[in-house]
C-alpha cells in the first residue's frame, strides 16, 4: 500500500500546479483545438471546433450558429450541449480568480463535453469509409483529469 501512495505522490508532483491563470488557460485551450477531424475518401479534412467548423475542400469556416440556422439535425443539439459545457467550464475556471471555483465542477463539465463530443464525432462518420478522430475529447479529458486531481489534492490539504 505504501508503494501505491508513493507512486501517487510522485505523479501528483509531476503535474503542473493549478493556479487560476493556468486552469483558465488550459480550459480555453480546449476550445482552440479541433474537437474532431473528419476525413472522407476523395476530399480534404473537416475540422470541427466548439465554435463551428472549417472545411478544407474548399476552405470555408462556418460558426455553429450558421449550422443551426440551416439544419435541424439532432446532432447539432449534442454539439451545442458539448460547447455549452465547455463554455460553462470556462466560466467556472474564471471563478478561480475570485477564489470561488470548485475544480470538481470544472472537471465534470469538461468530462461531459468530451463525452458529448465523442458521440457527435462518431455520429458524423456516416459511412464506414469516412474517418473521424475526436482529438478534442482527449484534450478535454486530460484537462478534466488534471483539474480534478488538483482539486482533490487541495481538498485533502485543507
Amino acid at each position: 500500500m505504501a508503494d501505491s501512495a508513493r507512486l501517487r505522490d510522485r505523479f501528483a508532483r509531476a503535474l503542473p500546479a493549478s493556479s487560476p491563470r493556468r486552469v483558465l488557460a488550459a480550459v480555453l485551450l480546449c476550445g482552440l483545438v479541433p474537437w474532431s477531424i473528419q476525413v472522407s475518401p476523395g476530399s480534404r479534412a473537416f475540422l470541427r471546433f466548439a465554435w463551428g467548423g472549417v472545411s478544407l475542400d474548399p476552405v470555408v469556416a462556418r460558426t455553429l450558429l450558421t449550422y443551426l440556422a440551416y439544419s435541424s439535425s439532432p446532432l447539432l443539439g449534442r454539439w451545442v450541449a458539448a460547447a455549452a459545457c465547455w463554455l460553462l467550464a470556462v466560466g467556472s475556471a474564471a471563478l478561480g480568480f475570485v477564489d470561488a471555483e470548485d475544480g470538481r465542477v470544472t472537471a465534470g463539465l469538461l468530462a461531459v463535453a468530451g463525452a458529448a463530443n465523442v458521440v457527435v464525432a462518431s455520429s458524423f462518420a456516416a459511412s464506414p469509409a469516412q474517418r473521424t478522430y475526436p482529438v478534442g475529447s482527449l484534450l478535454l479529458w486530460a484537462v478534466a483529469a488534471w483539474r480534478y486531481r488538483a482539486a482533490r489534492a487541495a481538498r485533502a490539504d485543507a
